[in-house]
């Protein structure tokens, strides 16, 4: 049954990165930086939909908590509990297939996540060429877990077919029958008796995320083209989940990251853009305390002090690289906008290093992702009119969607965005 769950605990991680940090931030960038002495501050506002699969290692769409969706036999129950496999065996002795009998279980399980973020953002024209700026996004997350089993245990009624014809064996039923394979008897085996909470849970809350900070600085412009670099860091401000909730990785990524943004426009005429970005983010590596499987099969790994499990390990992410393309056309004197976009995003496995005989390279399976998206988006902006002494406020009101299209290792997700951004 161990087995069967590999990976579920990368999955949620990979959840956690690629939803509480920068996919949403980077596609609605431009190569433009701000006049010297002006400040820009904006609010974006991002809901997902409802968050249910993801995309495998192979690029299949799975459920996130599919790992436990699984069909029991006697057979998996035994390679855990060596005297049920006794009894199953000497059944199958008597009566060809009779032990294979002896009981099974469905387990279902599910994983619904609806996350909202609310970035506010504040960016200011140092000169011409450089403007510095600060993201402090906030999370909101509603995750809802749930596991029920369905259960069969016919100890029972075999013992009563069989009468006194084996007292060993009748003894052996009898002890069999006290087994009730229902929904908290695999809580217990898969989680509650490792100290974790029960996967039947929620969690909800609203959290500060990874704040970021950086400088743009555009290197080149002329006519019609127009190339712009950021540099900045994501400070590890987000929270990191509760060790004792499997379910939970918090809504931070738990270490310092450097990122390298590059922006490219390119304006055919005044009413066609076509632009181009690049990021390449370098993660710090970072040590807490994290459970370490004791071994392949042991992907739920203990967090009970006797077990030893729990150490302090120090995880060294891969480089991180998203690409994207874009058209935008321009309507009605650049006030009205359309544009739409395809990204690209990668980044190589993580390993782990920590203390002890412990099999840290389990922490890094699946670990590594990469996706396809798309996007469109619409934006409204008074700053022609404005400088043409037309409005009265420079703002600009921007709509966009977007949504994963295929993958590996990641979740499969759609979200909606609006942004509102005044200049001053």
């Amino acid at each position: 049954m161990q087995s069967s769950l590999k990976s579920l605990r990368n999955k949620a991680l990979i959840f956690s990165i690629l939803f509480f940090n920068s996919q949403i931030l980077l596609a609605i960038e431009t190569a433009r930086v701000l006049p010297k002495g002006i400040f820009r501050a904006r609010l974006a506002t991002v809901r997902t939909g409802s968050i249910t699969d993801t995309y495998n290692s192979s690029g299949q769409l799975t459920p996130i908590a599919g790992g436990l969706n699984q069909s029991v036999t006697v057979d998996t129950l035994a390679a855990s509990e060596p005297a049920l496999g006794q009894l199953r065996d000497a059944l199958n002795n008597l009566s060809p297939g009779l032990g294979q009998e002896l009981m099974a279980a469905n387990i279902y399980s599910d994983f619904d996540a609806q996350v909202a973020q609310f970035v506010p953002a504040l960016e200011y024209g140092l000169t011409s060429k450089l403007s510095l700026g600060i993201r402090i996004p906030v999370v909101q997350r509603d995750i809802r877990t749930s596991m029920r089993v369905d259960g069969v245990n016919n100890s029972a009624a075999i013992a009563a077919t069989m009468g006194t014809l084996s007292p060993a064996l009748t003894a052996g039923l009898q002890q069999a029958s006290a087994t009730t394979l229902n929904t908290r008897f695999f809580e217990s085996a898969l989680f509650t008796s490792k100290g974790y909470q029960s996967p039947n849970g929620r969690i909800q809350g609203t959290e500060l995320g990874d704040v970021e900070v950086g400088a743009a600085y555009n290197f080149f412009k002329s006519e019609k083209v127009m190339a712009t670099t950021q540099l900045g860091f994501r400070l590890p401000t987000g929270t990191m989940g509760e060790l004792d909730n499997f379910f939970d990785s918090g809504v931070g990524e738990g270490s310092l990251s450097f990122g390298a943004y590059f922006f490219e426009e390119y304006n055919p005429t005044d009413r066609i853009m076509l632009s181009a970005a690049q990021k390449f983010e370098y993660h710090f590596s970072d040590t807490r305390r994290r459970a370490v499987p004791l071994n392949p099969g042991d992907s739920i790994p203990s967090i009970l002090d006797a077990d030893g499990q729990v150490q302090d390990v120090t995880r060294t992410r891969g480089l991180q690289f998203m690409g994207e393309l874009g058209a935008t056309t321009y309507m009605y004197d650049r006030s009205v906008q359309f544009w739409a976009a395809t990204q690209y995003e990668t980044e190589g496995s993580a390993s782990y290093s920590g203390p002890g005989d412990l099999y840290y390279e389990g922490l890094g399976a699946d670990s590594f992702y990469q996706y396809w998206g798309g996007e469109i988006g619409f934006k409204y902006s008074t700053l022609r009119a404005f400088v043409n002494k037309k409005a009265s406020i420079p703002y600009e009101f921007s709509l966009q969607y977007n949504r994963k299209l295929s993958g590996q290792n990641v979740s499969m997700s759609s979200y909606g965005r609006a942004d509102l951004v005044v200049y001053f």
